[in-house]
């Protein structure tokens, strides 16, 4: 869970620094400029860092893999919710039946 919708971030001290230190407070688009162009260069001299922050401003971050091993003929269990009791091998299916764990691994 996260915050509620609408509310807003708390004690980022870090970002108040930049803020003044860049004025962006004064309504000072300048200096952003010059750090754009800054970061542009770098990453046109080959920082593949700044490159990488150019390109996730511009595209958005790519997604995380996911990936899992195990045998490829067994199917992959995932199971989600609230055990009760202390019975970690019990689940439910979709329409709300107990459903053995173990059972679905082998």
């Amino acid at each position: 869970m996260g915050r509620p919708l609408g509310a807003t971030n708390k004690d980022k001290p870090f970002r108040a620094a930049l803020v003044r230190a860049l004025g962006i407070a004064d309504n000072n688009p300048e200096k952003l400029d010059q750090l754009a162009a800054a970061l542009l260069a770098r990453a046109q001299e080959g920082d593949t860092t700044a490159l990488r922050e150019v390109a996730d401003r511009l595209d958005g971050k790519v997604p995380q893999a996911l990936e899992h091993s195990g045998e490829a003929h067994r199917p992959l269990v995932i199971v989600s919710g609230v055990a009760r009791g202390g019975d970690v091998n019990q689940s439910v299916d979709d329409s709300g039946h107990p459903q053995d764990t173990e059972q679905l691994r082998h």
